[in-house]
């Protein structure tokens, strides 16, 4: 499950910067908001690796 949400968080950070970075759209608005994503994918997939 944690696993699964790290891949969510992880797609959404580089949605986000990809997007933004090519004018398109940016999804937040925020220039913090794919590290925060991102790092909270990180802290996912840390307990997704202590759960086994």
């Amino acid at each position: 499950m944690f696993r699964i949400l790290a891949y969510i968080c992880y797609a959404f950070a580089v949605a986000d910067i990809a997007l933004a970075n090519t004018g398109t759209y940016d999804i937040t608005g925020v220039i913090w908001s794919p590290l925060v994503a991102a790092a909270l994918g990180w802290v996912f997939m840390k307990l997704h690796n202590r759960e086994r």
